[in-house]
């Protein structure tokens, strides 16, 4: 359910996703035993570590920055050297 409607996990062949096919598919984002968890009454004290999903999740979101922020700085750098090659051109053009 989101916002009080179903809504289909992706992975699973329809809202009624079946329980072997949803720990399939959370197995990939967290290494929890769920016969574990879902036995434990009280709240459990250790919880789900990440799995390399989310390490890998944050490496590409690093990645992708960077990207943009050494692309942003070589835009400007190239912007730079032509706004001053058209200058000089321009300057020498007005000489002759």
């Amino acid at each position: 359910m989101h916002n009080e409607q179903p809504a289909l996990i992706p992975g699973c062949p329809d809202i009624y996703c079946p329980f072997d096919t949803f720990k399939s598919i959370m197995s990939r984002y967290y290494n929890c035993d769920f016969n574990d968890v879902c036995g434990i009454i009280e709240a459990p004290n250790e919880k789900c570590e990440p799995s390399k999903f989310e390490n890998e999740y944050v490496f590409e979101v690093f990645h992708v920055l960077v990207t943009f922020i050494v692309g942003l700085i070589l835009g400007m750098l190239i912007q730079k050297f032509l706004t001053s090659t058209l200058y000089s051109a321009s300057v020498k053009a007005k000489e002759e």
